[in-house]
């Protein structure tokens, strides 16, 4: 199963913590938890530093979005769109896009705008063009 395969849940907010937010997991209570913890998050939501929901919760995802925007810079753009059949399309491209209709960076279709944010942020670390 390739990254862009990978369905909403916990191993692909560990894959987005490790590879894309640049964290170092810590999985000796990972059974206990549900999840790995991310000692650099420790005390910010709660005592343990639970894994963030980057896959299913949007305000977890827009952290991504965010980090990989400030990597980005501000001549890349970040663009959710919905779609029928409750799809939303995830656009990653240059500021000019929209202007001369050049192919975006980036686009992913999923079942929401976390999944789609989260697959995004990755295809981008994947190709190069957002590195942590």
């Amino acid at each position: 199963m390739t990254t862009q395969e990978l369905p909403t849940g916990r191993e692909l907010d560990a894959l987005i913590a490790e590879k894309v937010m640049g964290y170092t997991l810590d999985y000796e209570f990972a059974e206990t938890l549900g999840a790995p913890t991310v000692p650099a998050l420790r005390d910010q939501h709660d005592e343990w530093g639970i894994l963030p929901y980057y896959s299913a919760d949007l305000n977890d995802a827009w952290a991504v979005a965010t980090a990989v925007q400030q990597r980005l810079g501000d001549a890349y753009y970040w663009q959710l769109v919905s779609l029928r059949n409750d799809q939303v399309s995830a656009l990653i491209g240059h500021e000019y896009v929209l202007a001369t209709r050049v192919k975006p960076v980036v686009r992913i279709v999923a079942a929401g705008p976390a999944l789609a944010i989260c697959r995004a942020a990755l295809a981008l670390i994947e190709m190069g063009v957002a590195t942590p």
